[in-house]
């Protein structure tokens, strides 16, 4: 495992460990970005952690190593997750 992917999956790990993945799931779960079926996540570690927050273990995932966590995109809007937390984009 090289240094970048190492730190990548210590942020996924972190961020499972967060306030921040409740967060994310209770926006999913209310519906607020419509039906998940588009990922782009920046490493595998990423795409458990979007699957973990979709419920959704179908998702199409695109894993893209410039993403900075990971991307769900909904039918009506698209939730950023990275080390930051997570943001609502309409």
């Amino acid at each position: 495992m090289h240094r970048r992917e190492f730190l990548g999956a210590l942020q996924a790990a972190a961020w499972t460990a967060s306030p921040s993945l409740a967060r994310a799931r209770e926006i999913v779960g209310a519906g607020a970005i419509g039906p998940v079926r588009f990922c782009r996540a920046a490493s595998p570690c990423w795409v458990a952690v979007a699957r973990r927050v979709s419920g959704n273990d179908v998702l199409m995932v695109e894993v893209d190593a410039t993403t900075s966590g990971a991307v769900l995109l909904g039918s009506t809007a698209t939730l950023v997750i990275d080390r930051k937390g997570c943001r609502l984009l309409p």
